[in-house]
C-alpha cells in the first residue's frame, strides 16, 4: 500500500470551501481503483491547516490517481482559477504497518 499525505494551508476566508471541497472529492475517491481510505484533519495548533492522508492498494492505482490530479490542476491553471489553498505540500510513503 502507498499513502499521500497532502498538506494544506489557508487563511479563514477559504475555510467553508476548503471544507466542503474535502467532503466532496473525498465522496469521488470512493470509486477510485484501489482506493483503501482516507482522512481529512484539521491541525489543533494552526486552525487554517488541513492534511489528507489518502491510501492506495498499490504505488499503480496511486500513480493514475496522481496522474489524474496534475490533469485536473493544469486545467485550472490554464482556466485561470486560482487555487483555493496558498500553499500545499505532498508526500507519498509505503505502508509498512497497518492496523
Amino acid at each position: 500500500m502507498i499513502t499521500l499525505i497532502a498538506e494544506h494551508w489557508g487563511d479563514p476566508s477559504v475555510v467553508e470551501k476548503g471544507l466542503e471541497a474535502f467532503r466532496r472529492n473525498s465522496e469521488k475517491l470512493k470509486g477510485t481503483k484501489g482506493f483503501v481510505s482516507r482522512s481529512v484533519l484539521r491541525s489543533q495548533v494552526d486552525p487554517y491547516k488541513f492534511t489528507t492522508v489518502t491510501t492506495f492498494a498499490t504505488v499503480e492505482d496511486y500513480d493514475e490517481f496522481m496522474r489524474g490530479l496534475h490533469e485536473r490542476v493544469t486545467q485550472r491553471a490554464r482556466e485561470g482559477t486560482p487555487p483555493l489553498f496558498k500553499g500545499e505540500k505532498l508526500e507519498a510513503y509505503e505502508v509498512l504497518v497497518s492496523v
